[in-house]
């Protein structure tokens, strides 16, 4: 059975969304067991380990980026933790998986937030970077939760034959 790691890239305002895209990534092999090919969601606060030498994300690209085959970047209205080298460390990860030819898909929430609760700065710098990659990426954005389960889910059904090589489309899987 061939393996396929999907990093859940995010900054820390999508928890819930990050909870939701490790649940579909685990439904995703429950709906295909018949299928020669497990996904195994990554995610950093689950399969990283403390470590020292090294800046934060440079552990982290070492541990867990470098060894996904794809990732899933979710934001919302934060960049994330400037990693010295990206604006936030999901950005990093996106574009370290990206530059070595691997798929990203991205997903941008407009659920409503509390307009008191936002922080412009951050809000700026995750603008910056939807506007970098909109000539090179085709990105989804949805409105609430349950739009995003189910965009998801239907988008690993596309993607996953393109991941993983098999000739197949998705239509021929089981359902």
């Amino acid at each position: 059975m061939g393996i396929i790691k999907v990093l859940i890239a995010s900054p820390s305002d999508v928890e819930h969304e990050r909870k939701i895209a490790e649940s579909v990534v685990h439904d995703w092999y429950k709906r295909n067991k018949k299928e020669s090919i497990m996904l195994v969601p990554v995610l950093w606060e689950l399969d990283a380990a403390p470590e020292m030498g090294d800046r934060p994300q440079g552990i982290l690209n070492r541990q867990i980026v470098d060894e996904c085959e794809c990732a899933i970047g979710i934001f919302w209205n934060r960049i994330g933790t400037d990693t010295g080298v990206e604006l936030g460390g999901a950005v990093e990860e996106i574009k370290r998986l990206e530059g070595v030819g691997m798929l990203v898909m991205l997903y941008f929430s407009r659920v409503l937030i509390d307009p008191d609760t936002i922080d412009y700065e951050q809000r700026a710098k995750l603008d910056q970077f939807k506007k970098s990659v909109s000539h090179r990426a085709l990105t989804h954005s949805f409105s609430d939760r349950k739009d995003f389960q189910h965009e998801l889910s239907r988008h690993l059904d596309l993607q996953i034959p393109r991941w993983s090589g098999l000739s197949c489309n998705p239509w021929c899987w089981s359902r």
